[in-house]
């Protein structure tokens, strides 16, 4: 599977680079564009493709931290996942996102 980085990592630089391009040119972000310039349809469909691919990274990044506890501490990995995920969520609830951010 390492050879898919081979492939990923130069079309994820290229997206990044036209994304940033339009941003400098336009001086507004991709949604602001797709929603101003594409069928509502495409504006759906992308904010759709983009809440996938965040929960399953955020999933991911949960997952990864419960079963790193998990190897330390014999906790069952759900209970882990749940307890990191609402420690997340607290912590973004409270902390103002200033502060949090610099994290």
């Amino acid at each position: 599977m390492l050879w898919s980085t081979l492939v990923a990592l130069p079309l994820a630089i290229a997206v990044q680079e036209a994304t940033a391009r339009l941003g400098l040119l336009s001086g507004s972000g991709l949604a602001s564009l797709i929603k101003r310039e594409m069928p509502r349809w495409v504006l759906y469909f992308s904010l759709a493709l983009v809440t996938v691919a965040n929960t399953f990274n955020i999933g991911a990044g949960l997952g990864s931290m419960a079963a790193a506890t998990h190897m330390l501490i014999p906790l069952p990995i759900i209970a882990l996942v749940v307890i990191f995920g609402l420690f997340m969520m607290t912590l973004e609830i409270v902390i103002r996102y200033h502060k949090y951010s610099k994290v």
